[in-house]
């Protein structure tokens, strides 16, 4: 079952400027791929700020994860493999835009932007902030499931 925004939330179509974040496409790719038979190498160079931590983040089909904000740290997610769907709070908790994300895809986070990951199928995303985040999660329900 796929996930919904919470009640009260409205789903909008198209970004509102209240939302703060810088979407890549893999057509502007903000790493490199190096595939052969042995596998895939990802090698990342182009972020705008410098990372200071690093999370790997693994989904099966079909779950969520996110729904927090962080208040202090902005965050760079790119898509390894797989396909998700990343919900966006905007700043005046009211509206949620969503927008499909497949390998290759990037989105820069800027703190205080609500959001949650709702994996289409199993995906791997590599995550960079720019300070460090474990004790700047505070919950913020966008999705149900």
């Amino acid at each position: 079952m796929p996930a919904r925004v919470e009640p009260g939330l409205e789903l909008v179509e198209a970004q509102p400027p209240c939302i703060a974040v810088t979407f890549i496409d893999a057509a502007r790719q903000p790493f490199d791929i190096a595939a052969d038979n042995r596998g895939q190498a990802f090698v990342f160079e182009r972020l705008d700020s410098p990372a200071v931590f690093i999370e790997v983040i693994q989904t099966r089909a079909g779950n969520v994860r996110g729904n927090h904000v962080h208040q202090h740290c902005t965050e760079t997610l790119q898509v390894i493999a797989g396909n998700v769907t990343l919900y966006l709070l905007c700043e005046h908790q009211k509206h949620v835009f969503g927008r499909n994300m497949k390998q290759g895809d990037a989105v820069i986070i800027r703190k205080g932007t609500a959001h949650a990951l709702y994996s289409t199928d199993d995906s791997s995303c590599v995550v960079f902030f720019d300070q460090d985040p474990r004790n700047d999660r505070a919950r913020v329900p966008v999705l149900q499931f």
